[in-house]
């Protein structure tokens, strides 16, 4: 069963990815919008391959949600970058319940 603190981070994963997706496309035109959407619909691969607690899915979100937390204080979304450096402690602290 996965456990409840990795359900809510992959909840914490997919409202950060919302909020800043709709701000960059509300902003985006043309190739930037399908950039966007195309990230949003690779975190919503790996958010479901955490969910499901696989290895593969937990290495990709670890390395994407570092990168991405650090943009986003690089972008000054201090709130979205706290939210995802707490999801990957979260992945980081249940490493051995992925398959």
């Amino acid at each position: 069963m996965t456990p409840p603190s990795v359900t809510l981070a992959c909840l914490v994963r997919l409202l950060t990815v919302a909020s800043v997706g709709y701000g960059l496309l509300s902003d985006a035109a043309g190739l930037l919008a399908v950039a966007v959407v195309g990230a949003v619909v690779v975190e919503l691969v790996l958010a479901r391959g955490v969910w499901s607690r696989r290895r593969w899915a937990w290495s990709a979100a670890l390395g994407a949600d570092t990168v991405t937390a650090g943009a986003a204080l690089a972008v000054g979304l201090p709130l979205a970058a706290v939210a995802t450096a707490a999801v990957v402690v979260v992945l980081f602290v249940h490493r051995d319940r992925f398959e």
